[in-house]
């Protein structure tokens, strides 16, 4: 939990500190998968934009709204999933952040969004549905899966 007085930027680099802390340790990059839910997310993207590392992994969950768009403006880098439910207000599409023309488009080595409708508007993120448990753990775990015996 951050304190109410934690700043995204604040709170961005503390976590940019302990991926690379994980990464001077010796873990690859492509096993590293940083998820953020709602403030959360927003709190990811810095982590994404700070970074740079292509293969990085990152779950966003009802993470993009005007004021990301029109205020936070993040160059995102990385594998990037973004998961947010249909009709909630504050965490939408995210596709205006990587699609061509955009103005700050993503540099990302793979980029996937998924759209929910469980009815839960924003409150998808309080419950732990299938639809994107299952998803972000998939997008978590790909290195891993690849280098799995078969």
């Amino acid at each position: 939990m951050r304190a109410p007085d934690v700043t995204v930027d604040m709170a961005a680099a503390a976590v940019v500190e302990k991926v690379r802390e994980l990464t001077n340790r010796g873990v690859a990059p492509e096993r590293i998968t940083v998820v953020g839910a709602s403030h959360g997310a927003v709190i990811a993207m810095g982590v994404a934009t700070l970074l740079g590392e292509p293969q990085l992994s990152f779950v966003l969950l009802g993470a993009c709204n005007d004021w990301v768009f029109d205020t936070m403006r993040p160059r995102l880098h990385g594998r990037i999933l973004f998961i947010y439910e249909f009709g909630d207000r504050w965490g939408g599409t995210c596709n205006p952040l990587v699609t061509e023309g955009a103005d700050v488009p993503a540099d990302s080595s793979a980029f996937e969004e998924i759209e929910l409708h469980a009815g839960l508007a924003h409150g998808f993120l309080y419950r732990p549905l299938p639809e994107w448990v299952a998803a972000a753990l998939d997008w978590g775990h790909h290195e891993a899966a690849a280098d799995a015996p078969r």
